[in-house]
């Protein structure tokens, strides 16, 4: 694969994943959380899981736009469920640990996948 491809194949996810995240939110004030949250999660870990079974490039590029609809649906949701357990003056500080924790992560596991981190 080439870095090009990759790179696309990145992109298609964050795509998905933003085209979702609105639809989400509008489902997630109609019906409630116990539904998508679930449905999304579980998702989520099937199509992660299914990835191994991609054998062709196209087959790559459909799997992680389902990935990145069922990602895009969980961050509609994860706020939604914060704002149940926290008070308005502390949700803010809240989410933006855990999205700040989300973005930390995404950015240090390409080094952690290529071998960058060979201290540890």
């Amino acid at each position: 694969m080439t870095d090009y491809q990759f790179s696309l194949a990145l992109m298609v996810s964050n795509v998905s994943y933003l085209a979702i995240e609105i639809p989400e939110g509008l489902i997630l004030k109609r019906v409630g959380a116990n539904i998508p949250l679930p449905t999304t999660t579980t998702l989520c870990g099937l199509i992660t899981i299914l990835q191994d079974l991609v054998t062709s490039y196209q087959g790559l590029l459909a799997v992680r736009f389902f990935l990145g609809l069922a990602e895009g649906g969980m961050v509609a949701v994860i706020p939604f469920i914060m704002c149940r357990f926290y008070r308005r003056d502390q949700i803010q500080s809240h989410v933006t640990l855990i999205f700040t924790g989300v973005y930390l992560v995404a950015a240090s596991s390409g080094m952690l996948a290529s071998g960058h981190f060979r201290g540890w």
